[in-house]
């Protein structure tokens, strides 16, 4: 029709009251976007190019000739081709899982094209499921067909170019037919749903894997444990943690994946390769397995720093320990004297002992000082809170070993 295009005409047709009945099959282009374009007109049917006038004469006649429930059935197939992820229908036939029909969604979603799937599934349906995951699959198609109920599993699923992608499948079940049970399922790619939680981890400093609680299996491996550990993050993938990584028979004795029903759990600090490292677990459910994600620090700088810290402490505590006078070093705390660091004389003389006066609360100065002198001692302890300023006092103090005042 001039000054009009394929879809207007057919918009045209359907308003005319003595043609809007008629079947219209769209020759279209061979992108889905024609396709779509021609069904969302009006169209019945649609014919990709290139088709030569036999072939499309004969395709005219062959659609012409089914029943009038063609149309229906027509638009069924559109929308079925049409929604994202993968309608699949699978068959039960005597304990073997068979593929009746799939849309192309299975195609944008693994790369595995329907007729392939439909073809091959027997032979191959154990190159499309992950080995860790085929047990699980079998077990909820088996759960379908005996409570005849919906069920659902995410699992992992191989691409054609053998790449790892997560999948949820959603199934149900939809009667028989030649006595064997039929399964409907929707397949939905649930991998990119982490793709930006996943990247937030690869930047962490932090080394990040994700444990199967049940199997000890790696389930995920940031950029920072590949660097630290020097194998690729895609790698850890289906191993066994304690076997790949550590080269282990058994979990690390550290680990705490089985032995502890905590949500959170800080592990005691570990070596490895001659660095220390702090590990927090987290329990957590990754694509709808219980897991433990495990949150490794390296904190070797400040392990060395807290080293050279204790090693001058001690050179101190040494160097003091040889002065005949005694010395002490205090703060206050909740109007009390603590005792920080003292020498081996002012123990000597005041009859304490060393390790007890450290960070033992009831050898502070105000506990061991007579009731009548801890005012004394306070005001004058005050004194010192002003830079620079010095004092002298007595008091009386308490000499446990003696059970009397000096």
């Amino acid at each position: 029709m001039e000054y009009m295009d394929g879809y207007t005409l057919i918009k045209e047709i359907r308003k005319n009251e003595q043609l809007k009945n008629i079947p219209i099959i769209a020759i279209t282009e061979k992108d889905e976007a024609s396709q779509a374009d021609a069904i969302a007109a009006g169209a019945d049917y649609f014919i990709s190019r290139p088709m030569d006038s036999d072939a499309l004469r004969l395709e005219t006649y062959r659609i012409m000739g089914q029943d009038s429930g063609r149309k229906e059935l027509i638009h069924k197939d559109f929308l079925l081709q049409s929604i994202p992820g993968a309608v699949i229908v699978y068959k039960m036939n005597k304990g073997t899982l068979e593929v009746l029909t799939c849309s192309r969604g299975l195609s944008i979603i693994t790369g595995w094209e329907a007729e392939e799937l439909c073809q091959h599934f027997g032979d191959e349906r154990y190159r499309m499921i992950h080995p860790s995951d085929q047990k699980a699959f079998d077990k909820m198609i088996k759960k379908i067909v005996r409570t005849k109920a919906r069920a659902e599993l995410t699992y992992r699923g191989y691409k054609k170019d053998g790449s790892v992608t997560w999948l949820l499948f959603q199934g149900q079940y939809a009667g028989e037919e030649d006595g064997c049970p039929i399964i409907e399922g929707m397949i939905l790619n649930v991998s990119n749903d982490s793709v930006m939680y996943q990247s937030i981890l690869d930047q962490s400093t932090a080394l990040v894997t994700v444990v199967d609680t049940d199997s000890f299996e790696v389930l995920y491996a940031n950029q920072a444990a590949k660097d630290t550990v020097g194998k690729n993050p895609g790698q850890y993938i289906g191993n066994i943690c304690y076997k790949y990584i550590f080269g282990l028979d058994k979990p690390c004795a550290h680990c705490i994946v089985n032995q502890t029903k905590k949500d959170v759990f800080v592990a005691p600090k570990q070596e490895f390769k001659g660095r220390y490292y702090q590990q927090t677990f987290r329990r957590m459910l990754w694509h709808g397995k219980e897991a433990i994600m495990e949150f490794t620090n390296d904190i070797t700088d400040e392990e060395e720093k807290m080293e050279l810290i204790e090693r001058q402490k001690n050179m101190q505590d040494s160097i003091l320990d040889t002065i005949p006078a005694g010395i002490m070093v205090f703060k206050f705390v909740d109007n009390t004297i603590k005792i920080v660091s003292v020498n081996r004389s002012i123990c000597e003389m005041m009859g304490m002992d060393k390790e007890k006066a450290l960070g033992d609360a009831d050898t502070n100065i105000t506990s061991l000082t007579h009731p009548d002198d801890i005012q004394i001692v306070l005001d004058a302890a005050g004194k010192l809170k002003v830079p620079g300023a010095y004092v002298e006092y007595e008091y009386r103090h308490f000499y446990r070993s003696r059970n009397d005042y000096v």
